[in-house]
């Protein structure tokens, strides 16, 4: 399909006019006129795209060929196909019977939507998800165990407002702070920088417009080459990959800074990097001049010295704030976004495009932050703070309640850790024979009585081995509770002991060890599965699938550009005469054909 033109099929968005609105804020400010019901809202919500951008809202979602989509957001063709046997006429009167040829559906020509029927598709969508109820269930012998979420879309407030959270706690970590929960966090960074890099690139890099979904898709194919020079250019000025963190954060143009409006409602990135040490804009210019290198669509113009800003933590009253604002991160609701959000949102859906993404250091700075907030929380069971108890993960030493690694010190020993701890309860002490953990008792026993299909060992209270039991079924659902929280929470507060075996299979006492017999193995503990979703309150039975389905776009006269061109005369094999690039629509439409190669032996030029 041509660029610009519109989809014929589809839903049908309303084109009409309405007030116009703001369109310099990203969030609607609410007025006595303003639609009540979803239906309304959204219908408000194209109108308005409609009327600021008349021309981009009836432009396709991808003008290119073979780009890829989400189904739903495309008209698919489809083409009935028929198997041809082959057989000869002597080989079919040999047969006992007549012979069906195998038959069968394929897809077709694939048309995007328009940009204004995405932009509807996505918001009705949105709001189906927000009357959505996922209701999961665990059962276990004759116990049924419950619960219910509200569904959500990375568009939903809840996603937006995560995405802030995670943000502030990641600074937090790094250059210091006051938590909300209250307490003071000190950086871990010594000298931090916060380096703040805008890539972007030209909706129209020919003079044509091109699609949202294209424009994202050159985005994204740039990333993993400015990925790379920006670990080697930081590792050419002597930061070692612990001294450095970054967040990568998508967000659409507005105008609001420069004279962008070319580029409205088309998307452009801001990646955060957080760096251990002094570094300038010069240092920082090969991942920019990366970017423009390996994005034809990225202007040197657009890439100047302001596509790079670094600032001290000092000279900001609030870290956080200062970068969401640059990145205009809001915890707002898709519907109360503005029309030029949503439409970049519609795209970024389409394209299936990931808006958020961070290394991993920066991840699980931000999951620390939140340990350290559940300790000082009333609304929380957990008692410890980040890093007070910690355990063993693979080849390091993490914290016990949040798993994480973050502001531990890698040099020390578990057992250097657990010997500083109080509360440890006794070691087993040196000599005798090793039976720590479970297969080393279970094996002991075997070899003691090797005909028992059952053994036990002596020495233990019944109520030890119940509360063993019952910790040995739920011990993996409260991972971010301590070990003495743990115990707390199902009153064997006397018992710590005794979590801690399960969770670490060491005994802290091995003379007290439980009873065995058979185990379930862990495969076949229960776990929680989706058992319906309830929708505006019809329930509906969960089903397996529903996974993404895309499909890639139809283009034929760029899929045929160089063996047609828009100025001269063609004549098909079939006898047909065509001018300029309709011969490649009448190649691609009429006679099915999908190889260059092919056509270059369909087509011939006229004098």
């Amino acid at each position: 399909m041509s660029a610009g033109g519109e989809s014929g099929d589809g839903p049908k968005a309303d084109l009409s006019s309405s007030r116009h609105s703001n369109e310099n804020k990203s969030v609607k400010p609410p007025t006595a006129d303003s639609p009540t019901s979803d239906e309304e809202r959204i219908q408000h919500c194209v109108r308005e795209f409609v009327k600021k951008y008349p021309k981009r809202s009836r432009l396709d979602l991808a003008t290119g060929d073979r780009v890829r989509l989400r189904r739903e957001y495309a008209n698919v063709e489809s083409v009935e196909w028929e198997e041809d046997l082959r057989l000869s006429q002597s080989q079919r009167e040999k047969l006992p019977f007549e012979l069906d040829s195998p038959t069968g559906t394929t897809d077709g020509e694939v048309s995007p939507y328009t940009w204004a029927s995405a932009v509807q598709t996505l918001l009705e969508r949105h709001a189906e998800v927000t009357k959505t109820t996922i209701n999961l269930e665990k059962r276990y012998l004759n116990n049924t165990e419950e619960y219910h979420v509200d569904a959500q879309t990375r568009w939903s407030k809840s996603y937006q407002k995560k995405y802030a959270a995670q943000l502030d706690a990641w600074l937090r970590e790094l250059t210091g702070g006051e938590r909300p929960s209250g307490g003071e966090t000190a950086p871990s960074f010594d000298t931090p920088r916060i380096a703040l890099i805008t890539l972007s690139a030209s909706s129209k890099p020919d003079g044509v417009r091109v699609g949202p979904v294209d424009h994202l898709e050159a985005l994204r194919s740039s990333w993993e080459s400015v990925y790379h020079q920006m670990r080697n250019t930081l590792r050419s000025l002597g930061f070692d990959s612990d001294e450095w963190q970054y967040d990568r954060r998508a967000e659409p143009h507005t105008g609001q800074r420069g004279n962008l409006a070319i580029n409205e409602c088309y998307g452009h990135e801001h990646i955060v990097l957080v760096i251990d040490g002094e570094v300038s804009e010069s240092d920082l210019r090969p991942i920019v001049e990366k970017h423009v290198d390996a994005n034809d669509w990225a202007g040197e113009e657009a890439h100047g010295p302001s596509s790079i800003e670094i600032r001290e933590p000092d000279e900001l009253e609030d870290v956080a704030a200062y970068v969401a604002g640059y990145c205009s991160i809001e915890p707002t609701d898709l519907l109360d976004r503005s029309p030029t959000y949503q439409a970049w949102a519609a795209a970024a859906t389409a394209a299936n495009y990931r808006t958020v993404s961070r290394s991993e250091a920066a991840r699980i700075a931000a999951k620390a932050d939140a340990c350290r907030q559940r300790a000082e929380s009333e609304k929380s069971d957990q008692i410890r703070s980040h890093g007070e108890e910690v355990r063993k993960d693979g080849e390091q030493i993490v914290c016990a309640c949040c798993g994480t690694s973050h502001d531990i010190d890698q040099s020390q020993t578990l057992t250097e850790y657990r010997l500083s701890s109080p509360d440890l309860g006794p070691s087993v002490a040196d000599g005798g024979q090793e039976l720590r953990t479970d297969e080393a008792r279970q094996e002991n026993l075997r070899k003691r009585w090797p005909t028992a299909a059952r053994a036990a060992t002596l020495g233990e209270s019944t109520s030890r081995t119940k509360v063993r039991s019952r910790l040995k079924l739920v011990a993996h659902a409260y991972e971010d509770l301590t070990d003495v929280e743990l115990a707390a929470k199902y009153d064997a507060f006397e018992h710590v002991d005794v979590v801690r075996e399960v969770r670490s299979e060491v005994s802290t006492d091995p003379s007290r060890a439980v009873g065995f017999g058979v185990d379930k193995p862990h495969w076949m503990l229960p776990t929680w599965e989706l058992s319906s979703v309830t929708v505006d309150g019809e329930e509906y039975n969960a089903s397996s699938g529903g996974g993404m389905e895309f499909v890639e776009t139809t283009n034929y006269r760029e899929r045929f550009a160089g063996i047609v061109t828009d100025d001269a005369w063609y004549r098909c094999d079939c006898g047909v005469k065509l001018y300029g690039e309709q011969m490649a629509d009448h190649l691609g439409r009429v006679h099915g054909i999908e190889q260059r190669k092919v056509a270059r032996t369909c087509v011939h030029r006229e004098s």
